[in-house]
């Protein structure tokens, strides 16, 4: 256990991810508290982990620190709060995750997608709805078809884990515009 913590202090990145991920067990103090410090790590890819391995330790005290990396320019970092609020299904992170949307990049908006569908929220309905014929519009670079079919998937997936039916499927369209900003999206 002692070999796991010395490698929290690794000057590589990835090893320490991989700590933090190894010592991130319920009941012991003294792991949550290293894990609990990773989030400020400088490497995205550490704090990432630290989020994904809070999330699930469940670790409510760690919400307000984990919202706050919504804001951080590191895309790991954000992405790894995603998910982790997410998982908490914590309704704050509706407002930010609805601004993703808009996002031009697919590593931000898709997780957003997924994450709205895990938190419940209905007001993240019209916005996802507003995706649907073209959930891809605005993305840099071009995505693939694949990568469209993934988008389109998720919205799919999101709109249903909130009740709402997909009564006519509609086909991505490389043709379309961008979608009117909803009501109360990036307000």
């Amino acid at each position: 256990e002692d070999f796991l913590f010395s490698q929290l202090d690794s000057p590589d990145p990835l090893t320490r991810a991989s700590a933090v991920r190894a010592i991130a067990q319920p009941n012991k103090p003294r792991a949550l508290a290293a894990v609990r410090k990773r989030l400020e790590d400088e490497d995205g890819r550490v704090v990432a982990a630290a989020c994904e391995a809070l999330a699930g330790l469940d670790d409510r005290e760690s919400v307000d620190t984990i919202l706050s990396l919504m804001g951080s320019q590191s895309l790991a970092t954000v992405v790894g709060a995603i998910e982790a609020l997410a998982v908490f299904r914590e309704q704050r992170a509706v407002t930010p995750l609805l601004g993703l949307l808009r996002s031009p990049r697919a590593a931000l908006r898709l997780p957003a997608i997924v994450a709205l569908g895990k938190i419940g929220d209905a007001s993240a309905v019209a916005s996802l709805q507003v995706l649907k014929g073209n959930p891809c519009w605005g993305l840099k670079p071009e995505p693939s078809k694949t990568e469209k079919a993934s988008f389109r998937k998720a919205v799919a997936e999101a709109l249903a884990a909130l009740g709402v039916e997909d009564k006519d499927k509609v086909p991505d369209s490389p043709d379309a515009e961008e979608p009117p900003t909803p009501k109360g999206a990036g307000e």
